[in-house]
């Protein structure tokens, strides 16, 4: 997922409410459509399979009508998961570990 800065705080909520097994995110620079350079948030979301829409709807829903620089999202399969400090392979790797949040506010 591709996204302004400004969505960093909504797009962390959908994954928290979505229960998000973990995600990581980063400073990018790019363009699409723009002929401009534009800096935004690069998010790597792991989810169950079939909890991917619910996060595609809500991100629609509550940022898709506020995005004039764009945005994207990219969903692919994941063959397999290795948790190295378990050993746990598959969805065994990916269930939520959390005790409280996962991140606090930015």
């Amino acid at each position: 997922m591709v996204i302004p800065d400004h969505c960093l705080k909504d797009v962390i909520d959908i994954i928290n409410e979505e229960k998000g097994s973990g995600f990581s995110f980063y400073t990018v620079l790019g363009r699409g459509s723009t002929k401009d350079n534009i800096t935004k948030v690069k998010f790597e979301v792991v989810v169950k399979e079939g909890r991917e829409q619910d996060i595609i709807r809500k991100a629609k829903e509550r940022i898709g009508n506020h995005i004039q620089t764009g945005g994207m999202i990219f969903v692919s399969d994941i063959s397999n998961a290795v948790d190295l400090v378990s050993a746990k392979e598959g969805e065994g790797a990916i269930e939520k570990k959390r005790h409280g949040s996962i991140i606090s506010n930015p």
